[in-house]
């Protein structure tokens, strides 16, 4: 019924480009040659991963404890990488069981340990305020002249400049230092315009990247695929660390393709292998359709065919709501023209007219012929649907973007 899902996502990295281009993937020809056709899935990969995640887990459990009695930077360094590589999720305790002693320590031995430490204040500042810990911003005094400007001393220290300004995004209205340092921060980050004869290309390209999408306001998945990349280049790298995100990225793929699966299968015996936050969901759809499938069958044969066609058009607007989730989570741009095909359908007209047509006789069987056939005013609807949809939300997100700066 709907116009078939234009191309399947394309695995791509963001370029290292000075000049600020959006990447244009070219899409290949549509996956999706048989629209309610199942997802393969690779099932002994999925075991095979699952096994190895839960031996690298315990590993980094053990990292975690041991470094307890390193230095406090250590335990933020370790902290971080772990978070930003998208595997914090399993260690929610020990993270937690490290940062609450930082916390009480602060008012203690701080200047002790992080004292003129730029780097070290601001990630830890960063990550206490991420985990709700009211730590005050007076801690950056420190670093400021007598002029309550930061000292220029700081400009050429890029690593310590990038914590700063990631620090600056947990700010509060009364963080009025941290206004400053947002400020100072970002100036003399992009004059260094990610030179890679100031610092090293793995830190010009977290630089690049920050200034693009700060850390706070971004999405953790996307965070992880692009931390995993700069992550390998670093010469401290641990494989350990490295490994378990990969293998986790990955697992949930695939555990998000078996989700589809399901939902593709529509019984409702498919449950009990999905995850609990997806089991509501999937029960809802389910009455819906038994609800419908009661309705329909008052009207004999014509209520089933009008139930299965139903069924089939919710496939094709879950598959294509995934494709967009594709483009979105790896960061590339498509082709108006493969948008506007995918857009037709998560406009959700045809899913809407399908849903209309369910109780309106046999007489209304002729019509859903009609809308195998794409109509161009259906399809023009749609389109307006979604243009409308997509120019609605870009002004919402411009005045939140100017209301939060």
């Amino acid at each position: 019924m709907a116009p078939s899902s234009a191309s399947a996502a394309k695995n791509s990295s963001l370029t290292n480009e000075e000049e600020k281009i959006r990447p244009v993937a070219e899409f290949p020809g549509s996956i999706w040659t048989d629209r309610i056709k199942p997802i393969t899935l690779d099932m002994q990969e999925y075991v095979m991963h699952a096994k190895e995640i839960e031996m690298l887990k315990n590993e980094v459990r053990n990292m975690l404890i041991k470094v307890r009695e390193g230095a406090t930077i250590q335990q933020l360094d370790l902290i971080d990488t772990i978070e930003r590589l998208g595997i914090s999720y399993h260690f929610e305790e020990e993270i937690e069981e490290l940062l609450e002693p930082i916390f009480l320590q602060c008012g203690s031995n701080y200047e002790e340990d992080l004292q003129n430490d730029l780097y070290a204040t601001a990630l830890q500042f960063r990550l206490l305020r991420q985990h709700g810990y009211t730590i005050s911003s007076d801690i950056f005094h420190q670093f400021l002249n007598s002029k309550g400007e930061f000292q220029e001393s700081l400009i050429n220290d890029k690593k310590s400049l990038l914590s700063l300004y990631q620090a600056a995004y947990v700010r509060t209205h009364e963080d009025d230092i941290l206004e400053i340092a947002l400020v100072f921060a970002t100036t003399h980050l992009k004059k260094s315009g990610g030179d890679q004869q100031e610092m090293s290309f793995s830190l010009a390209k977290q630089v690049k990247y920050a200034l693009d999408q700060p850390l706070h306001r971004d999405v953790p998945r996307i965070q992880a695929l692009h931390y995993m990349e700069v992550y390998e280049e670093e010469d401290g790298k641990d494989p350990l660390l490295l490994r378990l995100a990969k293998l986790d990225y990955r697992y949930l793929q695939i555990l998000h393709r078996k989700e589809l699966d399901a939902l593709f299968r529509w019984d409702i015996k498919e449950v009990d292998q999905l995850p609990k936050y997806m089991k509501p969901i999937y029960i809802g759809l389910m009455n819906l359709g038994d609800w419908v499938d009661e309705e329909l069958t008052k009207q004999g044969n014509y209520g089933y065919s009008a139930l299965s066609k139903y069924k089939e058009e919710w496939k094709i607007y879950v598959r294509a709501s995934y494709t967009q989730s594709c483009w979105f989570l790896n960061r590339q741009l498509p082709k108006f023209q493969d948008y506007t095909e995918i857009g037709v359908i998560t406009s959700a007209n045809f899913l809407l007219i399908v849903a209309s047509l369910l109780f309106m006789g046999k007489h209304s069987e002729d019509k859903f012929d009609w809308l195998e056939k794409d109509p161009k005013i259906i399809v023009t609807g749609a389109k307006i649907v979604r243009f409308v949809n997509d120019i609605a939300s870009y002004e919402v997100d411009l005045f939140v973007v100017i209301v939060k700066d």
